[in-house]
């Protein structure tokens, strides 16, 4: 049974053409490519020095299994040789962080801005309810379709909660700024240091894909975190989203929201 579901992804190299490199993160290569002629999709290149093709074939497995509106979607995987592709949905404005920074998300309104948001808590809350964990969340790897639709994307650190190497890193470069304390300090995961990671994505949103903690070192922010200090309000952020966005950052795990919470609250403001 598991062996018709991978064939039903397996493709072959020859069927796609690489068109422009979109960017490169720490495991991967990403490259716009056509896909049996025509098709467009968004092509995932193992650095085959820095992840193993087990490992990179984990995200594959992790995307089969997630199906959400949400989520970007698992197209086909090439890997009958090194290095693996993982084929995804194109998302034509990439980045939110870029769409916001430097693309036309510059000039969204603060409505837009709440359903962006809206829109990553609900695929929160399904990967919540699912008890996946994503570990690196960010604006970095949110990617932004047409009308301001959106998907989370980068799932190569994501794990179940009964996964056995749950609490490891593998020697990750961490995005440091975006890590809930007890993450940086204790290695402990759980939904609720996504909850964290979440909080400061909003800010992302509110502040137009600006880097978070403007100006400090990613040591320097951490420290200051650790002595209580919390990013302030954007200009573009009603008062009643900050009050929630500082509920996220609660040193105490466990009196965090939920994605469920944070999902309804954020599709009742948008409305």
């Amino acid at each position: 049974m598991e062996r018709g579901r991978q064939d039903e992804y397996n493709t072959t190299r020859d069927t796609l053409h690489l068109v422009k490199r979109l960017g490169s993160g720490q495991f991967a290569e990403v490259w716009h490519a056509k896909w049996n002629g025509s098709k467009e999709v968004a092509a995932k290149m193992q650095k085959m020095d820095c992840v193993s093709t087990a490992s990179f074939l984990d995200e594959a497995q992790i995307l089969k299994t997630l199906q959400h509106p949400n989520i970007i979607s698992l197209l086909g995987v090439c890997c009958e040789r090194e290095p693996v592709y993982l084929l995804t949905e194109y998302m034509v404005n990439g980045r939110l962080s870029l769409y916001l920074r430097e693309g036309a998300g510059q000039s969204l309104t603060v409505t837009q801005l709440i359903y962006i948001g809206a829109q990553i808590a609900d695929a929160m809350a399904y990967m919540e309810k699912e008890n996946f964990i994503h570990r690196n969340l960010g604006a970095r790897n949110i990617l932004v379709g047409e009308q301001n639709r959106v998907k989370v994307a980068g799932f190569g650190m994501t794990r179940t909660k009964d996964d056995p190497d749950f609490n490891f890193r593998r020697g990750l470069k961490m995005a440091i700024k975006w890590m809930a304390p007890e993450v940086l300090s204790y290695n402990k995961y759980s939904t609720k240091a996504d909850v964290w990671s979440f909080g400061v994505v909003l800010i992302e949103i509110f502040t137009y894909g600006k880097e978070p903690y403007e100006g400090m070192p990613s040591k320097e922010a951490f420290e200051s975190v650790q002595n209580g200090y919390r990013m302030p309000r954007p200009e573009m952020c009603p008062a009643e989203v900050y009050d929630v966005i500082l509920s996220c950052w609660q040193t105490n795990s466990h009196s965090r929201p939920s994605f469920d919470f944070l999902n309804t609250f954020l599709h009742d403001y948008e409305t």
